[in-house]
């Protein structure tokens, strides 16, 4: 299988393993932690999590201004943009997206691949994104049934998102149902078997906690029947001390 290279390690993850010595010990402050027999288990021994946007606004800015890239090893989301369409143009359903970060750093490497990008993402998310950095190729929603009311995506895009959600699987089958040309799985944590763990924020990213799941990459593969994965990159790990691969992939619509 053709496997991209270039790696670069994502700004976001930089402080996935910081640690502080007490009393000669070395004591994580902030990483994954667990393992619980499900979400339900781990959502409850998490603690409640917003989104700092004051943060994540900082740090699209400087992306936004050319004044910093996202971090991420940008290969895949560009080489899936360039085979979404045949028009040379493409639409991006971004789910997850945040504040666009990704949307602006690739609008720097393609700026004439881009027809309109559009975020999914939650409320406080969407309000603060349309409200700041909406600029006519990019803009906010707060559901796929709302940002594909008029719109459908050539890709699809799922960076450092699927992990956090209790249903995964289903929130797959829901996006590959949309049809869209090119599906990219980035920044994920897959392995053999599911498992469910709390992630501990740095400081610096709000410092609370939120239950995660290790995805499996059989149900993966399942919930994307209908597609052929294509190029399948291992990123710099997530977390190194856990059994789990952190992918980046893109899987092309089967051709019937």
């Amino acid at each position: 299988m053709p496997r991209l290279s270039n790696i670069v390690p994502p700004l976001l993850r930089q402080a996935v393993r910081r640690s502080v010595r007490r009393d000669d010990l070395i004591v994580r402050r902030d990483g994954l932690f667990g393992d619980f027999p499900d979400w339900a288990s781990a959502l409850a021994a998490s603690k409640p999590y917003e989104t700092d946007l004051t943060v994540y606004g900082q740090i699209t800015d400087k992306v936004r201004l050319g004044e910093a890239g996202s971090g991420r090893n940008l290969m895949p989301i560009l080489a899936g943009i360039a085979m979404a369409s045949d028009s040379g143009v493409s639409r991006v359903l971004d789910f997850g997206g945040n504040l666009g970060v990704v949307y602006f750093d690739v609008a720097q490497a393609l700026p004439d691949r881009i027809f309109d990008w559009r975020v999914v993402d939650c409320q406080e998310v969407v309000s603060y994104g349309n409200a700041n950095y909406a600029d006519g190729k990019l803009a906010f929603f707060t559901s796929l049934e709302s940002a594909c009311r008029d719109f459908m995506p050539d890709m699809v895009l799922c960076s450092h998102t699927l992990q956090y959600l209790e249903k995964p699987y289903d929130t797959l089958a829901m996006l590959s149902a949309l049809k869209p040309a090119v599906i990219v799985l980035h920044e994920l944590p897959v392995a053999e078997r599911e498992r469910f763990m709390i992630q501990r924020l740095p400081e610096g990213l709000g410092g609370t906690e939120r239950p995660v799941q290790i995805l499996s990459a059989d149900r993966l593969a399942a919930a994307l029947s209908s597609y052929e994965l294509i190029a399948d990159t291992d990123l710099p790990p997530w977390a190194p001390y856990i059994d789990a691969r952190h992918a980046a992939q893109v899987f092309r619509r089967r051709r019937l």
